[in-house]
């Protein structure tokens, strides 16, 4: 099943760059949006199961949903705001009863239909740019799977909204493994190592275990205390 799904994430891949390199070659920054939205549209982030893609598979977050509920108890984390929320497919198998979220999103109609199928009173969704937005107030920012879609630049940008946030904690994806971090266009793929040049991160305080297929470059959710990003 992993392989399958490794393949598939190729696959998809492949589309995406194609649909990329017709769509833009311009790698500015507020360009996310519509490239996202793009993306969206014509279902490039999809798998059989989620429209986030294959990594948001229940197969794929088996281990994340097992453990992320201890840390954010361990943790006294009760407001989170998770960037990007994509279709909340594998967290809405989560119980957040006694937890304030908030799911954002730059896809505007992707945002519409996650209010309509699972808002409630302590579960909302937003449209939000982590480029160009000024951040909710949060304990945790959970950003999975977003900086390995954005060049160098942008992910400095994004860890500057974040550290402006005053939020308390950041969980985000990290490849150890990674030696060196190339540089992309907006909306490509590469896996991220945030203790590297251009980053320079600290070692983080906590690390869970998020399964890469074929387990490659040593992918994990790491938890950086903000005060402490540079």
């Amino acid at each position: 099943m992993q392989l399958s799904s490794f393949f598939y994430s190729v696959y998809n891949k492949v589309r995406r760059d194609f649909y990329l390199r017709r769509f833009t070659r311009d790698p500015n920054c507020a360009d996310a949006k519509s490239i996202f939205s793009f993306y969206y549209d014509k279902n490039l982030f999809g798998s059989k199961d989620s429209l986030s893609g294959t990594g948001s598979s229940l197969e794929a977050t088996r281990t994340i949903r097992t453990y992320l509920p201890g840390l954010l108890a361990d943790l006294g984390a009760k407001k989170i705001l998770d960037v990007p929320c994509g279709d909340f497919f594998w967290a809405k198998e989560l119980d957040w009863s006694g937890l304030d979220y908030t799911g954002a999103d730059v896809v505007e109609a992707l945002v519409a239909a996650n209010n309509e199928k699972y808002g409630r009173d302590n579960i909302r969704f937003k449209v939000l740019d982590i480029l160009t937005d000024n951040l909710p107030e949060a304990d945790l920012i959970l950003c999975r799977d977003l900086f390995i879609h954005f060049p160098n630049e942008c992910v400095l940008k994004a860890l500057g909204r974040i550290k402006a946030s005053g939020a308390k904690y950041l969980l985000t994806t990290h490849y150890a493994g990674v030696e060196e971090n190339k540089d992309i266009t907006l909306g490509s793929f590469r896996p991220l190592n945030l203790q590297r040049a251009p980053f320079f991160l600290p070692s983080p305080d906590r690390t869970l275990s998020d399964g890469d297929y074929l387990n490659l470059w040593a992918r994990t959710l790491s938890l950086w205390p903000v005060k402490d990003l540079p």
